[in-house]
């Protein structure tokens, strides 16, 4: 049992630095023409893109979501975090939208003042991505968490344990 538990924490863990690896790969190239704030929105939500998808694709295999309760509480957290998603894609959106090229350098926006075009391409292409693959990989690990409880059966242990 405590080598389980062990080895569930570790495949947890080497997601956690995949996810982390692959955030830092994507957003590497455009690190230096964007502001902190946007860097790490884009980090963040490339880690939660993958960390969901591992929930949604693994969720047997999770140790961090074996649990009923635990479902049960990221699925009623889900809830406030997706209006905070789509608010930050949003606002990220928005500060692409309102670039303004001609600006000198020294003047703040999230995106720096005569960044290259290929590099606003870039940024353009990882904002949507990011914003619509968070909220979506959210959705789909809703109803994931939704239809394990049914299918594991969860729920009638918890309701029906002292009717036996």
């Amino acid at each position: 049992m405590k080598n389980k538990i062990w080895l569930g924490l570790l495949y947890e863990f080497l997601w956690l630095l995949f996810a982390l690896a692959a955030a830092f790969a994507l957003v590497f190239p455009v690190i230096t023409v964007v502001s902190t704030q946007f860097k790490w929105y884009l980090i963040a939500s490339i880690i939660f893109i993958i960390i969901y998808f591992h929930f949604i694709a693994f969720l047997r295999r999770s140790i961090l979501l074996e649990n009923v309760w635990m479902k049960l509480l990221v699925f009623l957290l889900n809830i406030p975090l997706f209006f905070f998603l789509l608010d930050a894609y949003y606002e990220y959106g928005r500060a692409f939208d309102e670039y303004n090229y001609t600006l000198p350098s020294n003047i703040y926006q999230h995106i720096k003042s005569g960044t290259e075009l290929n590099d606003l391409i870039y940024i353009k292409h990882l904002v949507t991505f990011a914003g619509i693959a968070s909220i979506a990989v959210l959705i789909l690990l809703e109803i994931r968490i939704i239809v394990a409880i049914f299918t594991m059966r969860q729920l009638d242990k918890i309701i029906y344990r002292n009717k036996r």
